[in-house]
Order: structure tokens, then sequence, then C-alpha cells
């Protein structure tokens, strides 16, 4: 199934110290969604594998998959199904 999965990256604070009031503030505040294609090639209750490219080997070959991505179920935001293979 080909999507786009948008989901919620890691971002850290590089500015320095920041007390506990101050670091909840940051923590409210700044947001990495992150926007990713590809065809899920797995899915189970802890993560997603997306697939960027694949390579269909025909009825010799295995089907091969490239630009792998392994999303965290707790960072998917939302998936939207594009299409299918």
């Amino acid at each position: 199934m080909l999507v786009v999965i948008t989901w919620e990256d890691t971002i850290s604070d590089l500015q320095g110290w920041k007390n506990n009031t101050e670091s909840k503030e940051w923590a409210s505040e700044y947001q990495c969604l992150v926007k990713s294609a590809g065809w899920i090639i797995e899915e189970n209750k802890e993560y997603v594998i997306l697939a960027g490219l694949i390579m269909n080997g025909g009825e010799e070959r295995e089907t091969n998959y490239s630009h792998l991505l392994k999303i965290p179920r707790t960072a998917v935001k939302k998936v939207d199904t594009i299409g299918r293979l």
C-alpha cells in the first residue's frame, strides 16, 4: 500500500541550560512533524516499515526494497493512503 505518513520526530534544544519551567515551555512550543511517502512493507503494534523504492525481481528473483524507514507507532500522527501495488 502506497501511503504518506505524518510522524513526529525527535528534536533537541542546543541553546543552553533551562530551568524546569523553561524546559516544559520549550517542549510544549516546538514540534517536528515529518511527512514520509512510501510503500508499507510491514506494520505491527510497535512500528511501520516504509520502503521508498521497490525492485520487482520477477518470477526468478525475490522483490527487493531500498530507502527503508522504521517509524515507531507512538510517533505516527496520520496515515493517508495514496494507492496500492
